[in-house]
């Protein structure tokens, strides 16, 4: 994947309907003038790809999806409903040309983001966001059963009799995610299936730890 600084577009171009998309391997970065200057973005909204092109774009440089309304700042990326994070991009004007910076982050930065993201979407049992954030961690390269793991540690301290049908059903659908190495999209159900199941079987319980040490039995003591 290309990375750097990529020229994006002419100025001209820009300004006679005041957005436009650019496309590069697979990307569509959509850059908007504004009374702040110009900026981009991923033109696919993050919740379910509609294009931002076609988004209404306020004086603040709020920019708000037209499918769902979600509302996106354009300068940082922030969601203003607290979900998925728009991603932008650094804008330099140079004579005429529009630049714009493609910098992929490191790999541990991109995987640690996708899990603090996962686990936003994990405590609010947010089924459609854990399938979304699922399929980012794919895209990192990483294990993607590292989600699953992680979704046991934030969850093992929650179920007030120790285990549900999360942790038993999760068994079966690890044996399925084998079944499915050739399919990425059934691998990707399979781990949805059992980290939902964690998030709803856990929500808004309170946490209840384990016992930090282990007595020598005593029937006595048991029944009093």
């Amino acid at each position: 994947m290309t990375q750097g600084w990529i020229r994006a577009a002419d100025v001209k171009e820009l300004k006679r309907e005041g957005r436009t998309v650019f496309r590069l391997e697979g990307r569509q970065i959509v850059l908007f003038e504004t009374v702040r200057g110009i900026y981009a973005c991923n033109n696919r909204c993050p919740h379910e790809g509609y294009p931002l092109r076609q988004g209404v774009l306020d004086e603040n440089c709020q920019l708000t999806c037209n499918w769902h309304n979600w509302k996106f700042d354009l300068v940082t990326g922030d969601n203003q409903r607290g979900g998925d994070r728009l991603r932008t991009y650094p804008v330099e004007v140079r004579g005429d040309s529009i630049w714009i910076e493609i910098i992929d982050p490191p790999f541990e930065v991109q995987f640690e983001r996708a899990l603090l993201d996962l686990k936003k979407a994990f405590d609010d049992h947010d089924y459609e966001r854990l399938a979304r954030e699922l399929a980012r961690i794919v895209r990192t390269g990483a294990d993607p059963t590292a989600a699953m793991i992680k979704a046991i540690e934030w969850s093992h301290e929650r179920m007030e009799f120790g285990w549900t049908h999360a942790y038993a059903g999760a068994a079966d659908w690890l044996v399925l995610y084998d079944r499915f190495a050739e399919s990425p999209e059934n691998q990707l159900i399979c781990l949805l299936e059992a980290v939902g199941h964690m998030a709803d079987d856990t929500l808004r319980e309170a946490a209840y730890p384990f016992a930090l040490g282990i007595d020598k039995w005593d029937e006595e003591t048991f029944v009093d």
